[in-house]
């Protein structure tokens, strides 16, 4: 569950924000999962994630914040076609790339606090 959540946030987080190279998480495996020292029970997950982009360069980051390799993803050609470099409705405010790594850390908690409340 917390690997599909993993992927849905980041996929309908790109979706939203209509990023123009379409990046798309494919897969999430966990890692490694470390205790924090706060209050509550609390942790910090780290994922091997498998992506792809449409027409963006070897080892695009996967956020727009980040320029780190090591949350890259590998260009290649899914088949999918643009049209339209945004594929958001007219008249949408689109922001036009991708995930923030903090836009991204309240999306995936909220979506956990969902499933927790949902059983």
């Amino acid at each position: 569950v917390t690997e599909n959540g993993c992927r849905v946030t980041y996929n309908e987080l790109a979706e939203h924000l209509c990023d123009p190279l379409l990046r798309r998480m494919l897969n999430a495996t966990v890692e490694e999962v470390e205790p924090m020292p706060f209050s509550r029970p609390s942790f910090r997950v780290r994922f091997l994630v498998v992506g792809n982009c449409l027409g963006c360069a070897p080892n695009t980051p996967l956020f727009s914040d980040v320029s780190n390799t090591g949350r890259a993803l590998n260009a290649e050609n899914d088949g999918r076609q643009v049209e339209n470099k945004c594929g958001c409705p007219e008249g949408t405010n689109a922001l036009e790339r991708a995930p923030l790594t903090g836009e991204y850390t309240v999306a995936y908690n909220e979506w956990l606090e969902n499933k927790h409340e949902a059983g």
